[in-house]
């Protein structure tokens, strides 16, 4: 079912991190596939490289988030702290071979921009004066175990035990969760205290990360961003010590912190612990409650109720349910869910859809195994095609949930299988239920590492418990790792990646429903929407039909990011207007800053300026502005963003991650990125250069084969039909936000500046002279134009300078 090719390349990179000639070689020879389809399939894939790596990986996010907030100039400061001349190009490992440094299309703590992992370290709000400290932190935390488990690892035993519950998900743990853990446990041995130490899901308020929750008998009290040296403080205000000569020295040391140390600590939210639950969430319901690993702390909150009932269902009455919940897809499209389920279960391959190898996905050296399987079993197989062995699998379906979650500035899924994998796990079994499945694929990216990690684990648990025999003695629930292509998010590009080929999109009809994975019918849909499926199942969907819109129930989870108060994981009700999820839930505008506009739907979506922000957020009315909801990344912007430099942001992302496989994604995209960056460069432009890039983005949306193709031109459009003017200025060579480097300098304005030195703590160039508590100075030989210093400026004392063709400085216009 699943071709080895990918699965040996990973475990090959991994052993060696790189993959080495003699390696491929031994695998062409073993897997029995020529080496020149193995070096095709290897260059395809992000992951892989051919050049040694270096003792540690750096790995610099640049997704929408993060770029917003200064990506590019954090991984200049990286190579240059390193010394890695050409990063990212022919040279990126630093010349003691210690640090390998590349760029990362998104790593899911969008919140926490900008982010770097470095190996399996994510570090949080990253800027380029702190390189040095979180190379040395990277280095001692590497040598010692960051990773610990209470004794009881977290499942409470008691009827009832005081908590402390804190999320280790990957955006917590790159805020400092899992140090918090540690020094929890810590404190809990030497103070001998009667309290369990549990893991939960995460919360999603991550600018509240660390959060540390201590529950007690009558109430839930929150403490936000604590560290380690403040958990003494924490635990004083609820426990103390068992026994009297503790409970003496304890007291003491904790007066002691208080009075001279100033280390008390004061909740900032107290809940009763039924207001911990909230009757809005759906997917992410119990969140901060239960362990993610454990079952049978999932079963005890209404887990598997829905499989339960589902075992005692028609498929046909399931499908049903689902049509008349009005669930639709939550990875993009939005179609609908219940309708998809039935195309799948009335399936019946016909010989004539998979007569060719094209069509039903089975690799060529494959074909004369699979006749000679159709001639022992009596069938004839004709001319050479596969009609007999559609004929001998036509009962064979295959259910695979896509968590390739590769947009920029999205971390829904990663959040939800971290924290709720079996929900998710749950509603994928119904649907093989559904279908009678023999297979079940997670489809995960390989960025995940904690994802996957926990995923392995709770796998593990459900065969143990005998879920999957529950479905079939010869069903099988496969966890499989992608290699990093955006595209595979396309789901014909995904079956060819888990088949062993480049994650080529196939063309349609016919469709994953009918002809699918190696020919067989494939039901396809996202993290969330089976997340949604028991919840909808365990009460006949009452709950769901009660929230959202007429022609679309339920909620969506968005990923909450960039200039932004309070980013995180939210879940609201599909209808809510974009400023309610700005103000009410983001928090609004960073101090000092108006919100400009945010981006929704990732690379593929749009963008929806400030004026528009009493707009429904549902399917219809986001693409009749020329966005869409996409799989629910929503990326703040304020007047310190450049819609033109933005737009080429994104089509740069997408050039690089087309496949290439049609002629108008694969030089459309190049040339309108060509074309949007000659706006941001510092040259004499054509007076119909706008117009050209309406008419070439127009053209790529109507002849490009799917939907990466189809979607690209989107945000130029948006961004050029909202914000026309900042076009015009960039064809003037004025960058109003100060975000295009040719089009842009900086000047400190002495009328405001009192000599903080903040901006000369920050600069990576070295470019700024300041006397302290007077005035700075910008030395313009040295700057580079990153804007570090005017984003960090409390007194807003920098000033955006616009540059002309002929030499000629002129102040840029407000924005």
């Amino acid at each position: 079912m699943i071709h080895p090719l990918l699965p040996e390349l990973i475990a090959l990179q991994q052993r060696d991190g790189y993959l080495r000639h003699a390696a491929l070689a031994a695998l062409s020879e073993r897997l029995g596939i020529p080496l020149n389809r193995v070096y095709s399939v290897a260059s395809f894939y992000r992951m892989f490289r051919f050049s040694p790596c270096g003792k540690h990986h750096i790995k610099v996010c640049i997704g929408a988030a993060c770029y917003v907030k200064g990506a590019e100039t954090l991984f200049d400061a990286f190579a240059t702290h390193l010394k890695i001349p050409c990063a990212g190009h022919q040279t990126d490992t630093s010349p003691d071979g210690m640090f390998t440094l590349s760029k990362v299309s998104c790593l899911g703590c969008c919140m926490l921009a900008v982010a770097v992992q470095i190996d399996r370290h994510i570090f949080g709000h990253v800027t380029p004066n702190m390189v040095p400290h979180v190379l040395r932190d990277f280095l001692r935390l590497s040598q010692e175990e960051t990773v610990v488990r209470s004794i009881n690892d977290g499942f409470q035993e008691k009827p009832f035990q005081p908590e402390v519950r804190i999320c280790r998900c990957s955006s917590c743990r790159a805020a400092g969760s899992a140090r918090v853990y540690k020094a929890v446990e810590s404190q809990r041995r030497k103070g001998g205290f009667d309290f369990a130490i549990k893991e939960v899901g995460c919360h999603g308020m991550s600018y509240r990360s660390p959060l540390v929750m201590v529950v007690a008998e009558d109430a839930v009290y929150h403490y936000d961003r604590i560290r380690e040296h403040e958990v003494k403080a924490v635990l004083a205000n609820h426990f103390t010590p068992a026994s009297h000569l503790r409970r003496v020295v304890w007291q003491g040391k904790a007066f002691l912190d208080t009075v001279y140390r100033r280390k008390s600590c004061s909740f900032s939210e107290k809940t009763s612990l039924a207001e911990t639950l909230d009757d809005t969430r759906l997917v992410t319901r119990n969140s901060g409650i239960t362990h993610p690993e454990s079952l049978d702390e999932y079963r005890a909150n209404g887990g598997f109720v829905a499989f339960e009932k589902a075992v005692h269902m028609t498929p046909l009455e399931i499908v049903e349910l689902l049509e008349r919940s009005k669930l639709r897809g939550r990875g993009g499209g939005g179609f609908p869910t219940g309708r998809k389920w039935r195309l799948a279960l009335e399936c019946r391959m016909q010989s004539a859809e998979c007569r060719i190898n094209a069509e039903c996905g089975v690799p060529g050296e494959e074909c004369g195994a699979i006749n000679e399987e159709c001639r022992t079993q009596g069938e004839e197989s004709v001319n050479g095609n596969h009609s007999a062995f559609c004929t001998l699998h036509s009962a064979l379906k295959v259910v695979i949930c896509n968590a390739d979650e590769g947009d920029p500035g999205a971390f829904m899924d990663r959040m939800l299988l971290e924290s709720y994998p079996y929900r998710v796990l749950e509603g994928m079994l119904i649907a093989s239920r559904v279908l009678g499945a023999k297979a079940a694929i997670m489809y995960i990216r390989e960025e995940y590492t904690q994802a996957i990690t926990v995923l392995e684990k709770v796998i593990a648990s459900l065969k143990e418990a005998g879920y999957c025999k529950r479905l079939g003695e010869d069903f099988d629930l496969v966890l499989f790792r992608g290699a990093g292509a955006f595209v595979c998010g396309e789901e014909t590009a995904l079956l060819e990646s888990i088949q062993g080929n480049r994650g080529i999109p196939r063309k349609r009809p016919p469709f994953p429903v009918t002809c699918g994975l190696n020919g067989v019918p494939t039901l396809i849909n996202n993290v969330e929407t089976f997340a949604c499926v028991p919840m909808i199942l365990a009460d006949d969907g009452k709950a769901f039909q009660a929230i959202g819109t007429e022609a679309s129930r339920g909620t969506k989870a968005f990923a909450l990011a960039g200039k932004v108060r309070q980013g995180g994981l939210i879940e609201v009700p599909i209808g809510v207007t974009i400023g309610e999820i700005v103000e009410q839930h983001g928090g609004g505008a960073e101090e000092g800053h108006t919100i400009k506009a945010v981006m929704i739907g990732g690379p593929s979506g749009g963008c929806i300026p400030q004026r528009h922000f009493d707009l429904p957020v549902d399917y219809e009315t986001l693409q009749s502005h020329g966005a869409m909801m996409g799989s629910g990344g929503l990326v703040v912007l304020d007047e310190r963003d450049c819609m033109v430099d933005l737009s080429l942001y994104f089509l740069r992302f997408l050039r690089d991650e087309s496949c290439g496989k049609c002629v108008m994604c694969r030089e459309g995209v190049g040339r309108l990125c060509d074309l949007v960056e000659q706006l941001t460069r510092n040259v004499v432009k054509d007076d119909a250069l706008l117009a050209r890039i309406e008419t070439l983005a127009r053209h790529i949306q109507q002849g490009s084969l799917c939907a990466l193709g189809r979607t690209a031109p989107n945000m130029v459009l948006s961004t050029f039909q909202e914000f026309r003017q900042e076009f015009e200025s960039h064809v003037q060579n004025a960058c109003p936000a100060g975000k295009c480097r040719e089009l842009t300098g900086f000047q400190v304005l002495p009328e405001r500046c009192i000599g903080c030195t903040k901006c000369v703590q920050n600069c990576a160039a070295n470019a700024i002279d300041c006397v302290v508590l007077e005035s700075s100075q910008i030395i313009s030989e040295k700057c580079v134009k990153c804007g570090v210093c005017r984003v960090v400026c409390p007194q807003q004392a920098i000033d955006n300078v616009c540059q002309a063709v002929n030499g000629w400085q002129g102040r840029a216009a407000t924005p």
